[in-house]
């Protein structure tokens, strides 16, 4: 296992029953990467001392992908970002370089040689962003520019070939002022960027309103030939950082405006089951596969996975992966990002993932007091007794949906000790079938 600068770990198992990972695993790929000529000269590995890992994708027999952020132990000097992907189908991308280990192939790929990288050096070099940002910031602010030096974009997540995240910002001088302006780019490998800046816009529009409490960032442009959708980059606080301040209060008020968002149909595109990205069964075989001693609970759950939940009398916005970490508190106002998976449907999904992530986080638990299924709890009341969605018939459903969900997503990224936090998960999920909603009874 490699440890990380952050003394965080991850925990990838090399069960010979899935094919290659006895070899694909962080601390091999880490050895080959270090002592490949392929990737940079001896004096730049040299320098490699330290590791970080930034991002950790696994599916069971099918892929794993590692970032590591490698440099000197002085964590202020430049760092270089290699990703390393084994997957048993072996298709390198022209980009990459590949590597060998006893027989197994993996691809490497360092930033910022592959194509969609290249787009970060071209954004400086030709200025086409610059030029496109300025256009977006007049149609907000009127007219203006940005300062000469004043204008940067800085990538703050990166998956080969496949998405790149920026955070642009630049000195902007306008009639009689001068402020910062900020923007969160987006460019992906899914040529969605025009539904995606439309649909945005439709929620905002949608929020506006006076009988809205909750906002959403607002779109300023998109680049369909690239790929690229711009919108406004919020800043503040995380309900995460609320909740870990043990500022409950302040939670239950804000899970009391999170209720008003079912009130709205924006056209966002897509309706229900539309919007689900991968079937619960094939989440449950991926358990069954990465975990053999949650194999019983994955095969009860799949009388669960088999139903659908009982359709709710009305229908509303649906922000679909709603979380703490997703909705941004800064003075009075109350934002709601990342919109992708919005659709219109039963809200009642919303405020159980919502509260089920504050019921099983570690972060509110102490010896003496399950804080978080308590906060969990008030805050589904707060959200019903303001009119939020409570769709009777689906609760359990989607109870069970949103715990499935978290212990795939913590295999899927390798989340430190993901195997007992997605097995007690799982067992969880089981109980919660047959028993209904334990929070609710605290």
């Amino acid at each position: 296992m490699v440890r990380t600068s952050t003394s965080m770990s991850l925990d990838l198992p090399t069960d010979a029953a899935l094919p290659g990972l006895s070899i694909a695993s962080p601390d091999r790929m880490l050895e080959a990467l270090r002592g490949s000529p392929l990737l940079a000269t001896a004096e730049e590995r040299g320098a490699w001392q330290s590791c970080t890992m930034m991002e950790a994708v696994y599916q069971p027999g099918r892929a794993c992908r590692i970032a590591y952020a490698l440099g000197p132990h002085d964590e202020s000097e430049r760092r270089d970002l290699l990703y390393a992907r084994w997957d048993p189908q072996s298709r390198p991308h022209e980009s990459a370089v590949q590597l060998w280990a006893d027989g197994t192939s993996f691809d490497v790929f360092r930033y910022p040689r592959d194509r969609r990288m290249r787009q970060i050096r071209s954004m400086h070099r030709d200025a086409w962003l610059r030029k496109a940002s300025e256009q977006w910031f007049r149609r907000v602010w009127g007219d203006g520019h940005f300062s000469d030096d004043g204008w940067r974009c800085t990538p703050i997540k990166y998956v080969p070939e496949s998405r790149l995240v920026c955070r642009l910002k630049g000195d902007w001088t306008g009639a009689g002022d001068d402020r910062w302006a900020r923007a969160y780019v987006r460019i992906s490998r899914r040529n969605d960027a025009e539904s995606q800046y439309h649909s945005l816009r439709n929620i905002c529009e949608a929020l506006a309103g006076p009988e809205s409490k909750v906002t959403a960032p607002y779109p300023l442009g998109c680049m369909p030939s690239r790929h690229l959708l711009a919108a406004e980059f919020v800043r503040g606080r995380s309900l995460k950082e609320l909740a870990l301040d043990r500022s409950s209060d302040e939670v239950v008020s804000i899970c009391r405006r999170l209720a008003t968002l079912h009130q709205f149909r924006p056209d966002v595109g897509r309706h229900g089951a539309e919007s689900e990205p991968m079937q619960m069964d094939d989440m449950l075989s991926d358990l069954a596969a990465g975990l053999p001693d949650g194999t019983d609970a994955c095969n009860d759950l799949t009388s669960w996975s088999a139903r659908h939940p009982l359709p709710p009398k009305s229908t509303g916005l649906v922000h679909g992966d709603l979380h703490c970490g997703q909705i941004i508190v800064r003075a009075d106002r109350v934002c709601v990002v990342d919109w992708d998976r919005a659709t219109i449907g039963d809200g009642t999904q919303d405020i159980l993932n919502l509260a089920l992530e504050l019921a099983e986080a570690p972060w509110l638990q102490t010896d003496s007091c399950h804080i978080g299924g308590k906060l969990a709890s008030a805050c589904v009341d707060a959200w019903r007794s303001a009119g939020g969605p409570w769709n009777v018939g689906a609760v359990r459903w989607w109870a069970v949906r949103s715990l499935v969900l978290r212990a795939w997503g913590l295999m899927r990224h390798l989340r430190p000790d993901w195997p007992s936090a997605s097995r007690r998960l799982l067992e969880h999920a089981q109980r919660m079938w047959h028993d209904g909603l334990e929070f609710e009874k605290a």
